[in-house]
């Protein structure tokens, strides 16, 4: 394990060769330890994880990494994952001139192809709770399409070849802004909202959703609430989804296509 950095706002940032999986190693982190400012990036994950019981494939040449907020410095923790998205949205739109989306609730596009994925979980430690929020972002290096269902992917590479990325330097840039994301207060709230709508890859579209309850709910997604929930119009009533695996243009699952 390496430093790259410390105290940059009271964050410290770690450097792994290999791991499991950052957010798994986090958990266990502040589980052991206690609630603190801290985050960590693997240049390989052998077990990385995305929503639900889905996988992300981690080979070398992609930047995975998690980083923790104590929820008592948390006001508006549904503003959270959003304002992040939309964080990475402006990094790639300032520094690539690229035009990416987000599918809703947590998957950044370019031009139908997956590009990054976020995870946010919630845990308990000794002194407090703590919001953690991990990115897998294809850089370097496009993985595999062995998962049950997915967006194919693309990497930051072959988006900008004339590009040079080392992993360690797009960590502490990206993470370094995720730092403030915890200043986000209900005065962002109506802003991030309208981008979040505005940068949709979902509203629209004919969607089918997997709730976690394992029923689908289909329709035409048509808007998101103040708590940045899913609203889907299927036919015979708007339906508010809170949480769920979401499939439209160009994604597949179990033998239903969508395209």
């Amino acid at each position: 394990m390496k430093i790259l950095d410390y105290n940059y706002l009271g964050y410290e940032f770690l450097l792994s060769e290999k791991l499991k999986s950052t957010n798994d190693w986090l958990k266990k982190h502040l589980k052991k330890h206690g609630s603190q400012n801290i985050a960590i990036c693997a240049l390989e994950q052998l077990g990385g994880r995305g929503r639900g019981n889905n996988t992300w494939v981690s080979p070398k040449g992609g930047l995975y990494f998690t980083i923790s907020y104590p929820a008592e410095n948390l006001k508006n923790m549904d503003l959270l994952g959003p304002a992040a998205g939309q964080l990475l949205l402006s990094w790639l739109k300032d520094n690539f001139n690229l035009n990416p989306q987000i599918k809703w609730p947590n998957d950044i596009l370019i031009n139908n192809k997956k590009l990054a994925g976020f995870l946010l979980e919630n845990i308990s430690t000794a002194n407090g709770r703590v919001i953690i929020l991990g990115l897998g972002m294809n850089v370097k290096v496009v993985p595999e399409q062995n998962q049950r269902f997915f967006f194919p992917p693309v990497s930051l590479s072959q988006l900008v070849p004339d590009s040079h990325f080392e992993i360690p330097e797009v960590f502490l840039e990206i993470a370094k802004k995720f730092t403030r994301l915890n200043q986000f207060s209900a005065y962002n709230r109506e802003e991030i909202r309208e981008k979040s709508i505005k940068n949709s890859a979902t509203i629209g579209k004919v969607v089918n959703i997997i709730l976690p309850n394992g029923k689908t709910v289909s329709g035409k997604a048509c808007g998101l609430t103040d708590d940045f929930s899913l609203l889907v119009d299927t036919g015979d009533e708007s339906v508010r989804i809170t949480a769920g695996d979401c499939f439209h243009k160009c994604s597949k699952v179990d033998g239903v296509n969508n395209e």
